[in-house]
């Protein structure tokens, strides 16, 4: 059975707002602008692919998105997302770091916004 369309675009609307708060929440803790994540830049020292990386973790392992609409999302293709994150699974220690500091970001996101409905309430 096919959504109706207006439940499909509600959908892909939340997957879109997702995906654009991941990117400026990698932006603000990376010191990478969310115009280079989406940008088509490969520089290794930038800290730009880190940051891509962070991104296509977390809508990966937290949202639940497939490869391809995070691909979809960052003008990317599929393998390209696919690619990144094996790239890291296959080294135990750099990923665990890497898991580290992605949840330190999320958590630090967390306590923000718990900070910020407590000073509201």
């Amino acid at each position: 059975m096919d959504l109706p369309l207006f439940i499909y675009l509600k959908q892909a609307n939340m997957k879109t707002v997702i995906v654009e708060k991941v990117v400026d929440l990698v932006a603000e803790n990376t010191n990478v602008k969310s115009e280079q994540i989406m940008g088509r830049s490969r520089e290794q020292g930038s800290g730009v692919v880190l940051a891509r990386f962070l991104v296509y973790s977390i809508l990966r392992d937290i949202y639940g998105l497939t490869y391809v609409t995070i691909a979809k999302s960052l003008n990317r293709r599929h393998s390209t997302v696919i690619s990144a994150i094996q790239k890291l699974q296959r080294n135990p220690e750099q990923y665990n770091k890497f898991v580290e500091y992605r949840n330190y970001i999320l958590n630090k996101s967390v306590n923000n916004a718990k900070e910020q409905i407590n000073g509201i309430a």
